[in-house]
């Protein structure tokens, strides 16, 4: 009876939603496959509350789950890949709901999609578009007195976040985690990731898998390089893991939870040997 009265609710506040989405977005996502996102999230959805947020104008989707337990150690933002969504299965799902049993809660952003079949090299310009989608999660946050904010992306969505962190002067998030980071190839995208990790001066995690995608692998040297200045970054390379960490779920739920509770607990992370 709970369920039903509580999939009512959803519908019902999804419908308020898309009432005032707007038609078409003045940016690059495609607004249509957002909103059989929302409403495919609406019926499904069991842990967390749906809320809505603005940037740019556009309305968008996020998923705010609450700590659990007397622990309150803040919120972590989190992002998905390519083409994903806030209940995304693997990684962001995960981390959505398993992270809030560790103390943390959760606010799962819809980041900018395109339509289906999209390459990543179509992808990178819709980067200013999450940035801002950040800053208004980053707000909501704020306005609820959240003491601590982190942020953890995954894929493209580590991408994303990474590019926010380098222009976030304000400093707002305390500490970061990405999955699966990479960084473009020099002809497919107008996106300096070595000027981006370069910039970043707070706890940076660089998590990836021993079988992850070849582009993580072969760009985790430079991405070292990149952030050599910053002696609050870390890169580990888990063993047998690929790049949605499939059956490697428990290790990396213990991985981030861990690291974001030394990140913010202590003033510094121990740098990895490079």
């Amino acid at each position: 009876m709970m369920m039903k009265r509580k999939r009512i609710l959803l519908r019902s506040f999804l419908g308020c939603l898309l009432a005032f989405w707007l038609p078409f977005s003045a940016h690059g996502s495609d607004q249509e496959r957002e909103k059989e996102l929302a409403v495919a999230i609406a019926d499904s959805l069991v842990i967390g509350e749906v809320v809505a947020l603005k940037a740019n104008g556009d309305s968008f989707l996020a998923i705010y789950t609450e700590p659990e337990g007397r622990q309150n150690r803040g919120v972590a933002i989190l992002l998905h890949g390519l083409g994903g969504s806030p209940v995304q299965a693997s990684v962001i799902e995960l981390l959505r709901t398993g992270l809030p049993e560790r103390g943390w809660g959760t606010l799962s952003l819809q980041m900018p999609i395109l339509e289906v079949g999209a390459e990543r090299i179509d992808y990178y310009r819709l980067v200013p578009e999450a940035i801002e989608r950040i800053k208004s999660a980053v707000r909501f946050l704020e306005e609820k007195k959240t003491e601590e904010i982190t942020l953890v992306g995954h894929s493209m969505g580590a991408i994303m976040g990474l590019s926010y962190l380098a222009s976030d002067t304000g400093k707002a998030i305390s500490a970061a985690a990405m999955i699966g980071l990479f960084i473009p190839l020099n002809d497919q995208a107008e996106i300096n990731m070595v000027e981006m990790l370069s910039k970043v001066d707070r706890p940076l995690l660089d998590l990836y898998g021993s079988q992850d995608l070849s582009i993580v692998i072969q760009s985790a040297k430079k991405r070292r390089t990149a952030a050599a200045e910053n002696s609050f970054y870390q890169q580990i390379q888990i063993d047998s893991a690929n790049h949605f960490f499939r059956g490697s779920d428990s290790l990396l739920l213990g991985r981030i939870g861990g690291w974001l509770n030394r990140a913010v607990e202590t003033t510094k992370i121990v740098p990895q040997l490079k």
